[in-house]
């Protein structure tokens, strides 16, 4: 169940709904002029809005809700020391063992991977050492 939001175009509220659990909405007594119809929930990113018209009335107006990306963050430190590792590389794989993101730690050994999608993913890391002569 979601809330459903219809706005003029100053965004001042002029109705409201609940959706069902089947998806399904009503927002009745609306005064003339364009308006906006705004659908959000916890978690997902807003879905673009639709317009109505002056006089208009729309049936079956659907939004589709797509998750918001997800976020990895972390800390790479040695295991000995316990200081912070810079430029080692972050890799995240999915399930099947394809790369699907990478990242450096910074200066704080912290790293951050963003827009993954829902789901399993392993992460590995790989240290580029040099030594000199």
């Amino acid at each position: 169940m979601l809330p459903i939001r219809v706005l003029d175009q100053s965004e001042t509220v002029l109705g409201t709904g609940i959706s069902g659990s089947d998806g399904r909405y009503t927002v009745q007594g609306l005064p003339p002029g364009i308006r906006n119809i705004v659908v959000s929930a916890a978690g997902f990113q807003p879905p673009s809005g639709i317009t109505l018209l002056p006089g208009e009335s729309l049936l079956d107006v659907n939004f589709i809700l797509v998750a918001n990306p997800g976020i990895l963050t972390g800390t790479v430190i040695d295991a000995n020391t316990n200081a912070p590792l810079v430029g080692v590389n972050v890799v995240v794989r999915n399930l099947l063992g394809v790369i699907v993101s990478s990242g450096f730690s910074n200066v704080d050994g912290r790293y951050t991977i963003q827009n993954l999608t829902s789901g399993q993913y392993t992460v590995s890391l790989m240290s580029v050492t040099t030594r000199s002569a």
